[in-house]
């Protein structure tokens, strides 16, 4: 099975990505002018989300396909299993299956009465471990089994893309970011993460200290000042600070 994790990994340059988002955060905040951002400080603490395109489900996902699962029609069917998402169990015993369910029903019943839900937390451990091993017990006398080729969704190209998804999560949380669909087209794939006041000062500073001064100067938005580049609301009320004692 592919490593989706260390393939993501390698695919992108993560410390670019984090960059980039800064600077897109800065690009969507709006046209100010010095004054129109007196009027909406962004403090100190807070935090806004910038956003970084990496490609399309078509270019990215194993399977190069968009589907939900209510229209699912353009992937196909898992060879092993059918599309059905199980298998036949060789050690399928209907008797003990039914005993041991029960069995699990009743002690899952007596604990609720005794302790209340699971999720309390107040279960004894060793009665959580005896009923592991139940339900382990359960699953292995089944009449079918998950089928290990589609995970149980009955295709496996859908699998395989469940696990990459999986897999950009994981490697997006290890950079402090998430992964999202596109607003306007769902097919394609961003990046994103909080990016916090300072973030927005420093990269005004260090990548347009002449724009930002010239427009501090002459109250111009950034806008018409050099294209494409967007002011950090009060970001600008700390640049103007700064200025004052010189720039560093």
């Amino acid at each position: 099975m592919t490593d989706y994790q260390t393939e993501l990994r390698e695919k992108f340059d993560w410390q670019a990505l984090k960059r980039d988002c800064v600077a897109n955060a800065v690009e969507t905040l709006g046209d100010f002018t010095l004054d129109e951002l007196h009027l909406h400080d962004l403090t100190d603490g807070e935090s806004i989300i910038g956003r970084q395109y990496i490609g399309t489900v078509f270019g990215l996902t194993p399977s190069g396909k968009y589907y939900m699962p209510f229209a699912c029609g353009n992937v196909e069917a898992c060879p092993e299993c059918n599309g059905s998402g199980n298998v036949d169990n060789p050690n399928v015993n209907t008797s003990l299956h039914d005993d041991y369910t029960k069995i699990v029903h009743d002690m899952r019943m007596e604990l609720f009465r005794e302790h209340g839900a699971w999720c309390n937390g107040d279960w004894p451990d060793y009665k959580v471990a005896r009923l592991h091993e139940l339900d382990n017990l359960v699953n292995y006398y089944a009449p079918t089994l998950e089928c290990e080729q589609c995970g149980g969704l009955g295709s496996a190209e859908a699998y395989q893309d469940s696990l990459w998804n999986e897999a950009l999560d994981q490697v997006c949380e290890e950079n402090g970011m998430w992964a999202q669909s596109g607003e306007g087209d769902p097919c394609d794939l961003f990046v994103a993460r909080w990016v916090s006041f300072d973030e927005i000062v420093r990269w005004l500073l260090e990548n347009h200290v002449e724009t930002v001064t010239a427009w501090l100067k002459g109250g111009e938005t950034i806008r018409s000042v050099k294209g494409g580049l967007r002011a950090a609301k009060s970001a600008m009320n700390k640049v103007k600070q700064l200025e004052k004692g010189g720039l560093k």
